[in-house]
């Protein structure tokens, strides 16, 4: 019976082998299966035998002993390699489990013959004592877990209290130079707040909530500070989710009676952070084990801490309440700053939450919003809102790019914002998307906008800045029109063009409107622009140079993705000009253009009675793009016109 269980469940470790878990290796582990399949066999007809010779086998105590080393062995494989289904996981481990202690057993006499008796003894002794100290230690670190919250220890399936717990301050604990209140917050006590402002906004989140800046620094105080009767109470908790949300609103942020709760949701993990509290990982699963866990963590922040031994210190380490921008310049110049992760650490957490979030999943989405629903059946008649915060990847090209280069599924740059604007509009939940201002703040020497701290993941004080702006006109906003207010996608530094059929979103180097047309800024516009390929597009440019008879005929230079694509002499008097974007230059993410200008002119310094400063080169009417003759549409929704 045992023998036919084994072809059986050899039958289906085939099947997956070859159409599903090892892909180039398959042949390999096929041989080895092969072999373990004959070995059972052999093992077999011998053990027949002996039955039959009424021989018993010898020292039944060591091969049971086998037997448990060898389940450990197998069991411990399957919990560290990626994740499978069930029937996987139980037909691999089975045929393994059988071959690795028939393997053993089978070599036990020619053991004996080329090993003395002390170091069999001693190798023994050491399996039994690593299988002894495993399962202790697992068992410790179980009880551990109970009864002291540490975020060495928390998982996906930890309660919301623990994972709350877990990096719950004491009250008067020191981050960044400001106390935390007594409920463990970072941010002023909420009773005192209550009694000098007339409206209170409770803020949920994560890690981004929470904050890795002083505390007058941070977008909730930058908040409260433009709306002088309201109190915008930072309730943030690192390392949470959704499902920990849900208690927050229920167990801390009802009772306090707000005027409104908004929740912060990271876009980078808060969407994949959605599996059920009560669901409970398999045996064979790595979550289901803190052991593992725990040793995954702590190498990794024993390589943090050594790649950063010279380093200069992380604002989290200041413990006094001294000025932390006296320790750390970098606040004010994002270029001083020293990353906080290795590139390589980094870039991995970029790349999986983007896969996560912008791949072609769906699930992902479906938790989410059930979770969600929950967080809105759970407040009752108070107004909740949502702030849709992007990850740095979706903010800045080159590390787009990069997550690009490691991902081996096409992934869309905006999903999590397009997905999040249809849901929450349908149920009438105000939102704001703070990717497009994110994407439209000033760029600093390098070209790149710096509103995240150095391979941090979080906001630095550029960040918190914009940020905290864009809040408080949010926060204004619903409390002026209610909580029937719809979601919107926050201000870029300039509008669409009313006659454009592709949907423009201007970054930088642009002047505020005028009537007919809006001026450059600068040497340099950049603009994306919702188009993408496979074929090529017509990018037609209404435009007309600074008229100034004594300047040089202008010439611009148009960047697409980062590399130059034409450069175009104008007219002095007002023309289209015609561009081709190549097809395969166009990726499935939309383009960002630059536009580079031969010179500007300040009109103040060439015009009589002028005062004007600006550094002006053409005037622009209109951008537009078709695509064989028809008008390119809009692929997602973004800025009005302010």
């Amino acid at each position: 019976m045992l023998a036919c269980l084994v072809t059986l469940l050899f039958s289906v470790v085939v099947r997956e082998v070859l159409v599903i878990v090892y892909g180039p290796v398959a042949w390999l582990l096929l041989v080895l299966l092969v072999g373990v399949l004959i070995w059972a066999a052999t093992a077999l007809v011998e053990a027949w035998r002996r039955f039959r010779r009424d021989d018993p086998l010898p020292s039944a105590a060591l091969r049971w002993r086998i037997t448990l080393y060898a389940a450990f062995l197998c069991t411990a494989y399957l919990v560290v390699t990626p994740p499978v289904r069930f029937w996987q996981a139980a037909s691999i481990t089975a045929v393994l489990f059988y071959g690795v202690t028939l393997a053993i057993q089978a070599a036990l006499p020619w053991l004996r013959r080329i090993l003395p008796q002390r170091l069999r003894r001693m190798a023994d002794v050491t399996l039994g004592n690593v299988v002894l100290l495993v399962v202790l230690a697992e068992v410790a670190l179980q009880g551990v877990a109970v009864f002291w919250s540490t975020p060495l220890l928390v998982t996906a399936q930890s309660s919301g209290e623990v994972r709350r717990s877990a990096d719950r301050r004491a009250p008067g604990t020191l981050h960044v130079g400001f106390p935390m209140n007594e409920r463990g917050h970072y941010d002023t006590e909420v009773a005192t707040a209550r009694l000098q402002r007339s409206v209170l906004v409770a803020s949920i989140g994560d890690s981004f909530s929470y904050g890795v800046v002083p505390h007058a620094r941070h977008f909730t105080t930058l908040a409260e500070q433009r709306l002088p009767d309201v109190e915008i109470y930072n309730m943030g908790f690192p390392g949470t989710g959704p499902v920990d949300y849900l208690h927050l609103v229920q167990d801390e942020a009802v009772p306090l009676d707000p005027d409104l709760i908004v929740i912060q949701l990271f876009l980078g993990n808060d969407l994949s952070d959605t599996a059920p509290e009560t669901s409970e990982p398999r045996w064979y699963e790595r979550e289901r084990y803190l052991l593992p866990v725990a040793l995954e963590r702590a190498a990794t922040l024993w390589k943090v801490r050594k790649s950063s031994d010279d380093a200069v210190p992380r604002p989290a380490d200041a413990e006094t309440e001294e000025d932390p921008l006296r320790h750390f310049v970098w606040f004010d110049d994002p270029m001083l700053e020293q990353p906080s992760f290795p590139e390589d650490i980094f870039l991995g957490i970029e790349t999986r939450n983007m896969v996560a979030v912008c791949g072609p999943d769906d699930a992902i989405y479906e938790r989410f919003f059930g979770n969600f629903e929950r967080i809105l059946e759970a407040v009752g008649d108070i107004p909740v809102a949502a702030v849709l915060i992007p990850s740095e990847a979706q903010v800045e090209d080159h590390i787009w790019e990069a997550v690009r280069g490691a991902s081996d599924q096409p992934l869309v740059r905006d999903r999590p914002q397009r997905e999040l604007a249809r849901w929450f509009s349908e149920r009438g939940v105000p939102f704001l998307d703070l990717l497009p201002v994110l994407e439209s703040v000033e760029p600093l020497a390098d070209g790149r906008q710096h509103v995240f701290h150095l391979q941090d993941t979080h906001f630095n004080a550029r960040g918190n800045a914009v940020s905290g702006t864009e809040l408080a006109r949010f926060v204004s906003e619903i409390l002026e029109s209610g909580p029937s207010a719809q979601g919107r996608t926050a201000n870029t530094t300039g509008p669409r063009f009313s006659r454009t059929p592709a949907e423009l979103t201007l970054r930088h180097g642009w002047q505020e409107p005028e009537p007919t047309h809006l001026w450059s800024d600068g040497p340099v516009t950049t603009f994306r622009a919702q188009v993408s390929g496979p074929t090529d597009v017509t990018m037609r440019l209404d435009v007309q140079p600074y008229p100034d008879p004594d300047a040089p005929a202008q010439r611009i230079a148009i960047d697409l993705n980062g590399s130059r694509l034409e450069q175009v002499v104008l007219p002095p008097e007002r023309s289209t000009v015609e561009i081709r974007l190549p097809g395969d230059r166009l990726g499935p993410a939309p383009a960002h253009l630059a536009i580079r200008y031969a010179w500007t002119r300040r009109p103040a310094e060439h015009q009589e009675g002028a005062d004007d400063m600006r550094e002006l080169a053409v005037a622009w009417y209109d951008i537009s793009f078709d695509r064989t003759g028809e008008a390119v549409g809009a692929v997602a929704p973004h800025a009005e016109a302010p």
